[in-house]
Formats: C-alpha cells, sequence, structure tokens
C-alpha cells in the first residue's frame, strides 16, 4: 500500500512500469499518479490496471518512447493534457472521467499511430431522437434492447457517426 513517490520520475532507465519493469501491480498504491512520470523518456509501456489510482491524469508528453498506456479501472477524473505520438495503444475504460468528446478527440488527434482505444464511462452528453425505422427481424437477431450499428468510415481523431437503435419486443 501508499502512493507513488514523485522521485518514480528520477528512474531514468526505467522502460516498463506495472508487471514488468518497476513492478507495481499488486501493491494495492493508490493517490494521484505522479507529474515526473510524464518526464521518463525511456519509458515504453505503463500498465496500472486494477490499482487504485485517481485524480486527474498528468502530462505524459515528455514519454517520447511510450507506446502502451494501459489504466483502466482506477479512479482517475480527466484525461492526460497531452500524451506522445509515439502512443499505439490506449486503454482508460471504467475510470471516472469526465471529458467532452472534443476533448477526446482533440486528445486522440495528437496520436497518429494509435491503433487501440478504449475510453468506456467518458461522461459525453447524448441526445437520443425517436425516429421510424425497419422492424426486427428476429431470424436475424434477438429482437429487444439496444443496439448500435457499426461505426461508418471512422478512423482516430475524426468524427465517426452510427446508429443507436433501442427496440422492445414488439418491434
Amino acid at each position: 500500500s501508499g502512493t507513488l513517490p514523485e522521485s518514480v520520475g528520477e528512474m531514468r532507465s526505467v522502460t516498463s512500469i506495472g508487471s514488468e519493469g518497476l513492478n507495481v501491480l499488486g501493491t494495492q498504491l493508490s493517490g494521484t499518479l505522479p507529474a515526473s512520470v510524464g518526464q521518463m523518456h525511456r519509458l515504453e509501456k505503463v500498465d496500472l490496471h486494477d490499482m487504485r489510482f485517481s485524480g486527474p491524469l498528468p502530462s505524459l508528453a515528455g514519454c517520447t518512447a511510450l507506446t502502451s498506456l494501459r489504466l483502466s479501472a482506477n479512479g482517475f477524473t480527466r484525461l492526460p493534457p497531452a500524451l506522445p505520438p509515439s502512443l499505439t495503444h490506449l486503454y482508460l475504460d471504467a475510470n471516472p472521467l469526465n471529458a467532452t468528446a472534443a476533448e477526446l478527440s482533440a486528445l486522440t488527434a495528437t496520436l497518429p499511430s494509435l491503433h487501440a482505444l478504449s475510453v468506456g464511462f467518458v461522461s459525453v452528453p447524448m441526445v437520443l431522437e425517436y425516429t421510424e425505422g425497419p422492424p426486427c427481424n428476429a431470424a436475424v437477431f434477438m429482437c429487444g434492447g439496444t443496439r448500435v450499428t457499426p461505426p461508418t468510415d471512422c478512423r482516430v481523431g475524426e468524427p465517426c457517426s452510427w446508429v443507436l437503435a433501442l427496440y422492445d419486443a414488439d418491434d
């Protein structure tokens, strides 16, 4: 238990924080992620999923070798202000993030190599409007509940479009 000290950023040779390198998984660390982590230039991978970290995320733009950032299932409340363009995998799901779609879009637009993104529980307002649509075809899929079409022409950093359809058992 305890917190990750600010001095962690002085460990310039560390390339991984999590289950490899600086192994902190299973330690029950909590508190905020120190801003000094953002100055670890050799850091390639951060895996702090299912820990007890909380608060806003610091800028990690100084982690110029970082390719994978897995911070799922913590208590982080804000997106990081900046991430390095080297990032290919970003997992922030299951955090009480308070962000807009515009903030997420602006952040991901700076990540040209991003291949995987998971940001569940982002507070994005959504307006649902009733529209007439085709009846449910029970021979093709189960009727009732929520269905979302796959996004069309979706690229990271650009708007995507999809259709959210709410059905009852009679549709």
